[in-house]
């Protein structure tokens, strides 16, 4: 939670700049993400399956690295399945593809 109300303004428009600096070295999906799925310090986005999550993982990760900045607290939820919500982190290596 940010402490000062410019404080939430001013992360959304570094991530917007984020993306402009950086389009041609990542996905436009990625882009996409970045300036439509943010609310506040959450990316709230939705895959069609586990495999595209990692790929979008894994990309949000390398662009947010590129400026020493890290995202945690990764969570997802399968709609067709009767498993409970998942901590992305918490799973094994070889199921998140984690670098």
């Amino acid at each position: 939670m940010y402490v000062t109300t410019p404080a939430s303004y001013l992360f959304m428009r570094v991530l917007k700049q984020l993306v402009m600096d950086e389009k041609d070295n990542f996905a436009i999906v990625v882009a996409n993400i970045v300036l439509q799925d943010v609310y506040l310090d959450d990316i709230l986005t939705g895959c069609s399956n586990l495999k595209e999550l990692q790929i979008l993982k894994s990309e949000l990760v390398q662009l947010c690295e590129s400026v020493e900045m890290s995202l945690h607290r990764w969570c997802f939820s399968q709609s067709n399945s009767h498993l409970p919500d998942h901590q992305l982190d918490q799973l094994p290596e070889e199921n998140t593809g984690k670098a």
